[in-house]
C-alpha cells in the first residue's frame, strides 16, 4: 500500500485498504498515538489524510513521533 510517490493517502482510503476504522483513527488522534502533521492531518477543506510512511514507523516502533511538523 505504501508508496514514495504518494506518501499521503485520505483517511477514507486508508481504512478501506488496511480494514481500520476512522473511530480507531479519531482515538489514536485524540490519545496522542498519532500526532496531526506527522501521521495524519486535517488539509484546508477538513479531510483528514493519513501518512503512511510516518503510520508505518508508528507500527514498527509502537510510538508516535518526538517531531512534530512545523
Amino acid at each position: 500500500m505504501e508508496s514514495a510517490l504518494l506518501p499521503w493517502v485520505r483517511a477514507k482510503h486508508y481504512c478501506t485498504q488496511t480494514g481500520e476504522t476512522m473511530d480507531a483513527i479519531y482515538k489514536r488522534r485524540s490519545k496522542g498515538q498519532w500526532i496531526d502533521g506527522v501521521q495524519c492531518k486535517l488539509d484546508p477543506l477538513g479531510n483528514l489524510w493519513i501518512n503512511l510512511p510516518e503510520v508505518r514507523k508508528w507500527l514498527e516502533t509502537g510510538e508516535a513521533s518526538p517531531f512534530r511538523a512545523g
